[in-house]
């Protein structure tokens, strides 16, 4: 979040995300995913891009996502882009004219030509966007990702075959990782919430396709799945499996008078997978509550929910934001305070995709 400009007005903002279709994974090698970057804006005021600065590690080896800056290739939506190294680690993006960023339509760009190596690494990238707003010169960022790279990412299409079930009902949870010939081979723990882990590797045929059945659910729970390969950092995936009219369970609660806990849900959006068009709105909301969103292409791609939640002077906040893809719907639950602004946008770029978001009010009060 930004803090407000010196003569008292409020900076716009910018949500700048890499989508991959593994989260924090970018395949590499031969059969290379392209490098996406999505640009947009959950305020009503359009910003104009000028130039996109892309910090890329040049170089061979794991660590490196550029051997040779000649083999880049930017694809966009619209004609005219061009993609220029400019020396060291650094790419602009430029487009024949300064181009607008409208709120609920993302600017979207695409490298090929990037991430060569096969091995294994991690690949440090930044984004830092120069334009305007209001016809003043404006920068944005750096925005600064850590991505893992190699051919085969150690977790894909984490997701439950149900992402709602009701009260006393079971769901099966799927996940892929390699084929059990890789040596050596990745010990899978599933961490089922605040719950120590369980060997899940046993439950993987040799295909590396893995499902584990959650058991009954009475209440809202979350998932880990981390492949420790005994590193310090292993590569982790998370998801959520909500329930209908779950059990409320309450520790060390005492007060005086009348409480309301969770009351009645209000159901934001709940458009159809055919549903193509971008959707955003803004709300306030009036008691402490919480918001899960979800977002499902039909179609090969992807689908994003963004939301970005912030006092009246933008002061304090926090962006949120979770990328879905047909084999593994991407979910969103965030704590919103009393009085706070939700801004949420759902953009699956042009194609059929199923998105939804609800409140769940903690006391007396909705959004509005």
């Amino acid at each position: 979040m930004t803090a407000a400009d010196r003569d008292g007005a409020v900076p716009p903002m910018l949500v700048a995300a890499l989508e991959t279709t593994t989260p924090d994974h970018l395949r590499t090698g031969p059969d290379a995913d392209p490098l996406r970057l999505v640009l947009s804006t959950p305020d009503t005021d359009v910003l104009v891009c000028h130039r996109v600065e892309l910090h890329l590690p040049v170089g061979t080896g794991p660590q490196h996502l550029v051997a040779d800056p000649a083999r880049l290739r930017l694809h966009t939506s619209a004609d005219g882009w061009r993609v220029e190294h400019t020396g060291d680690d650094v790419f602009a993006l430029s487009p024949p004219q300064p181009t607008e960023i409208v709120p609920g339509a993302p600017l979207e760009l695409a490298l090929d030509g990037v991430g060569v190596d096969t091995e294994p690494g991690t690949a440090s990238i930044g984004v830092r966007l120069h334009g305007e707003h209001a016809g003043r010169p404006e920068d944005f960022g750096p925005f600064r990702y850590r991505l893992r790279t190699g051919n085969t990412p150690l977790i894909e299409y984490f997701r439950p075959d149900k992402l709602t079930v009701d009260n006393g009902k079971s769901t099966t949870l799927h996940w892929k990782g390699p084929k059990k010939d890789v040596k050596p081979y990745p010990t899978y723990w599933l961490y089922v919430g605040a719950n120590a882990g369980e060997d899940v590797t046993k439950y993987m045929d040799a295909d590396g396709k893995g499902s584990w059945d959650t058991g009954p659910l009475t209440t809202a729970t979350s998932y880990g799945l981390v492949a420790d390969t005994g590193s310090n950092d292993p590569p982790t995936a998370t998801i959520a499996v909500t329930v209908n009219k779950p059990d409320l369970e309450v520790g060390r609660l005492s007060a005086t008078g009348q409480i309301k806990l969770l009351t009645n849900p209000q159901a934001l959006c709940d458009q159809p997978f055919e549903y193509q068009k971008a959707w955003g709105k803004s709300y306030t909301a009036a008691t402490d509550g919480l918001l899960a969103a979800n977002a499902h292409p039909l179609k090969d791609g992807t689908a994003t929910i963004t939301a970005i939640v912030y006092d009246d002077d933008r002061e304090v906040g926090q962006c949120y934001s979770v990328i879905g893809t047909k084999d593994a719907p991407g979910n969103l639950l965030f704590p919103v305070p009393n009085g706070y602004t939700l801004d949420i946008n759902a953009n699956a770029n042009g194609k059929p995709f199923h998105y939804q978001a609800t409140w769940y009010p903690l006391g007396t009060g909705g959004l509005s």
